[in-house]
């Protein structure tokens, strides 16, 4: 199956979005299991995006994904996302 290109949105989680819930929960993204959640009103935003695991560790995954090495599509992509197999238009 051929995807445009123009229809993909790469992962942009702790790069430049985080998500909040209601209940002022944070994490890098919706997908994420809110068990985990950092609550705003115990740190800052910026010292949760700064230095909790689960930022730190996403981050990790979209800077080590192996694909920017071999896959000329990447650029694209920039690997899908790293929680879920979606959105990635190259076989890995």
């Amino acid at each position: 199956m051929s995807v445009q290109k123009e229809f993909l949105e790469y992962c942009e989680a702790a790069r430049y979005s985080a998500y909040i819930s209601e209940n002022l929960d944070v994490l890098p993204c919706s997908f994420y299991d809110k068990i985990n959640a950092e609550k705003l009103y115990n740190k800052s935003l910026l010292d949760i995006w700064n230095n909790n695991d689960l930022f730190v560790n996403h981050r990790k995954k979209l800077k080590f994904n192996n694909c920017a090495n071999f896959c000329d599509k990447y650029n694209d992509c920039h690997g899908g996302c790293p929680i879920y197999d979606i959105n990635n238009i190259c076989k890995k």
